[in-house]
């Protein structure tokens, strides 16, 4: 592998699921309205988000937590966003999710809640192997299964 001096590579484990801030997100006390999922299709994993209001010193006993699940069986994962959990109190009550699964093989069914999501609603980019979605704005204390059933076993790339 190569990279330029002004890039930083990232390695992460097949299972790894990780929310990331918006690019555009510049002050870290922002509302967290609009969060990017990054997660690494092939084994079962987990993942979290720890949140709180950023603006004073209780952040160790005032704060919430979004707990993220990620299982495989055979050439289907799931992907769950469970409902937060913790002190919401000046917290976004809603958010939006632009999901990313990277190292997966062509995705024949995508779900949302069960409710099938049109081949147009998502993009495979059969060169990166990553699988891209967003999941309009919901409540964050509602639980959000993802399914993806893939045309390849377990959903991931062999290399």
């Amino acid at each position: 592998m190569e990279f330029k001096a002004d890039e930083i590579p990232y390695f992460f484990r097949a299972g790894t699921v990780i929310p990331y801030n918006d690019p555009s997100v510049k002050n870290v006390t922002a509302p967290m309205t609009s969060l990017i999922l990054n997660i690494v299709a092939g084994k079962e994993g987990i993942g979290s988000l720890y949140e709180d209001t950023g603006d004073n010193s209780d952040y160790a006993t005032v704060y919430a937590t979004t707990r993220f699940d990620h299982t495989v069986k055979g050439n289907k994962e799931t992907y769950v966003i469970n409902p937060r959990e913790g002190n919401a109190t000046g917290l976004p009550e809603t958010r939006r999710w632009s999901v990313n699964i990277h190292n997966a093989t062509h995705p024949l069914k995508v779900t949302v809640n069960g409710k099938p999501v049109e081949s147009s609603a998502w993009k495979y980019n059969a060169e990166d192997h990553l699988l891209a979605f967003d999941i309009p704005e919901t409540s964050c204390q509602d639980r959000i299964e993802i399914s993806v059933l893939y045309s390849g076993d377990r959903g991931t790339v062999s290399h």
